[in-house]
Order: C-alpha cells, then structure tokens, then sequence
C-alpha cells in the first residue's frame, strides 16, 4: 500500500479483514512470527498517517481508510487499536464504545482526555470508582454537580462544603436537599452569613429553635418571635421583642414599638412607652389592659397640660377620662355642643344644666324629667307647657 494514497488502501485494508475473519485468530500473536512481524508494520505504517490539511476530500479518505484499520484490528480482537485507529479519524464516540467493550477504562480516561471530554473522563473514572481522581476531573470540567455528587460518595465534608459554596445559590440548595446534605449548606450559608437563607432553610424541615436563631441573627425579629414561639422559647421570644422594641425606639418610633408590645400582650410596658408623644394611644392600652388607676393619672395629667389650649375638644375629652364630668360638659356646652354636656352633666348628677341642655336641644320631656329631678318644679311646669 502507498502511503498517503488513501482511496487504494481501501480494498486491500477490506480483503485482509475478510482473510482474518476467516481465520479467526485470537490476536495477532496467534500469527507466524513472519506473518505478524509484516502485518504490525503495515497496520502501524496507515494508521500513522497524518492529517491532510486544506484538502477536504483527501482528509475524507483519510479517515475512511482508517475506518478500514480499524475494522482489521477488530478482526485480530485489539479493541484497543481499533479504538485508536476509530480516534484518529475523529470518531471518538465509536472509539470510547469500543474501549467500553475491552474493559480498558483507563485507555478510555485517556481518549476522554485526549479529545478534550473531560467531563467524560470524570464520569468513567466514577464509574470505576476513582472517586477522588473523579472529584479532581469534574473540577478540571468545571463541572460542579458532577464534582458534588462524587464528593458525597467520599464522605467528603471538607470538599462537600467547598463544591456547596462554588454553585449558584438556586442550584446549591436544590443539590443539597436531593443528596441530604443540609448541615453542609447551612455552614456555607453560616460562612457567608445569609442568616435570611439559612433561617427559611431550617424552617422548612421543621427545625424552627435553629430557624428562630437565625432570623434574630439576620434582624428580622417578627420571625424569629414566631419562631421562638413554634418552640416554646419564653425567653427568645422576650429578647426579639425588646430588640424590635429598642430597633423602633431607635428610629423615634415610639407609636411603633408601643404597638409591638401591645400585639405581645404587654399592655402596661406599650401604654407607658406611648404615653409621651402618645397619650390617646396610651389611655387606650391602660384602658384595655384594665390599669383604672394609669389611665386615670394619665388623663388628668393631661387635662393638666390641656389648660389654657385653645383645643377645647381635646381638652374636654381629657377632663371626661380624668373624671372632672362638670368642667367637661360646660367646655363641651360653651362649644355648643349640648348632647355630650348633657350626658356629662347627667353623670355628674347635675340635673339643672342637664335639664337646660335638653331644654336647649329641643327634647323638652327630657327637660320636664330632669328640672323634676332638680327639684324645679316652677322650671318643668314652663318646659311642659312649651312640649
């Protein structure tokens, strides 16, 4: 055969496969001596042609006749040749099945490798359990998953937490619920100090004492008090409480941290905190948590504060909770409005302006009722003739 003539290798390359097939030898060492010793030089001579360059249909022929090469050393059982000639004509994947079917892995990592498969180097080397000859490959084809999956195998903890960290968030978490290694995402997210991740992670498989310490860690109070609750922490509960509490004191937020404390029960502390720049809020709290005795002081404390305003409103509310109903109602009756007057005056048992107060409105039978009560009977005569 001339070299570099590939197109005329072709038959000759076909009839010596057929001559083998019919005989049927194990390998070529089954051969004479002599008959071996010109077969290996022919076949060594074609499959050590090079690449034809800027000529497309000779590089064509090329690697036909190498297929042809190939399909002589299968009739002499040499996968591993055959396997070579099938690479060199650019079928590796041929090439690889054929390396699959002699067991040779490690001529098959090398074909992987030769032709750039790293990520297929990796697997077979997994496959073969070279676990950590595997971790190093998957790494080289920046091939995280793949890396994981095997550093998992090897018990890795280490290397897990490592491959864990070089993964997108998304795909970390997702790998590391499918291969049940939470413990070593948490202490990548630990590291990284993603206490929002880290808390929702434990969250969602029922570790709610991990989950609560975690979201007091990354701030957000309100979950972890929910948290604490979920587990009973009295006392993790109480801090997150008095951290918000302090964090809205911080901001001059003084309305929302009474609140907090309101919504947690403390009705007492959320008055107190809101009584400066909030004292309708306050009385309210003190009022609702039954403190008679708080709301009252408040009220009157700021009656006090009230005297002398020109919000005779508010000034009137306040005397009413402080319980002064006389000095409210006749704030309330010098702004005309006789209905609340009344209804104070009636309280303080003040039946003559009571009595003139209903006059006023238009409700004389109450008028009749109350200057009766007065012990004005001349005032309920007057009133009656005018019903």
């Amino acid at each position: 055969m001339v070299k570099g003539d590939f197109e005329a290798q072709k038959e000759p390359l076909e009839k010596l496969r057929a001559a083998l097939v019919a005989l049927k030898p194990g390998s070529i060492e089954d051969l004479g001596e002599d008959l071996k010793g010109r077969l290996l030089t022919l076949l060594l001579r074609v499959g050590r042609q090079g690449k034809v360059q800027e000529d497309e249909a000779k590089e064509t022929a090329r690697r036909k006749a190498l297929e042809g090469l190939a399909r002589v050393w299968l009739a002499l059982s040499d996968n591993r040749r055959a396997s070579k000639a099938l690479q060199t004509a650019g079928l590796e994947e041929a090439a690889a099945a054929l390396l699959d079917e002699s067991g040779d892995w490690r001529a098959k990592v090398a074909l992987h490798r030769a032709t750039g498969e790293i990520a297929l180097a990796a697997r077979t080397l997994e496959e073969e359990g070279e676990l950590a000859e595997a971790a190093e490959a998957f790494l080289e084809a920046q091939d995280g998953e793949g890396r994981l999956r095997v550093l998992v195998k090897l018990r890795d903890e280490k290397g897990i937490v490592q491959a864990l960290d070089a993964l997108p968030k998304d795909s970390a978490e997702e790998a590391a619920v499918r291969h049940g290694i939470l413990d070593e995402w948490a202490k990548v997210l630990t590291e990284r100090k993603d206490w929002p991740a880290l808390a929702r992670l434990y969250q969602g498989h029922g570790q709610h004492d991990i989950a609560a310490r975690a979201w007091e860690e990354a701030g957000d109070f309100r979950k972890a008090m929910k948290a604490y609750r979920q587990v009973g922490d009295a006392e993790g509960h109480d801090r997150c409480l008095q951290r918000l509490v302090e964090h809205h004191k911080g901001k001059n937020d003084m309305l929302g941290a009474a609140k907090i404390l309101a919504s947690a029960g403390k009705l007492d502390l959320a008055a107190d905190t809101a009584a400066e720049k909030h004292p309708e809020q306050a009385h309210r709290y003190f009022v609702e948590g039954g403190y008679k005795d708080k709301a009252l002081e408040l009220a009157r404390r700021e009656a006090r504060k009230a005297e002398g305003h020109e919000d005779f409103k508010a000034r009137a509310t306040w005397l009413e909770r402080a319980g002064d109903f006389i000095s409210a109602a006749t704030l309330w009756e010098g702004m005309n409005d006789l209905e609340k007057a009344q209804r104070l005056y009636e309280e303080a048992r003040a039946w003559e302006p009571a009595a003139r107060c209903a006059e006023g409105r238009g409700r004389l039978d109450e008028a009749v009722e109350l200057y009766y009560r007065a012990n004005l009977p001349e005032e309920a005569e007057r009133a009656k003739l005018l019903a």
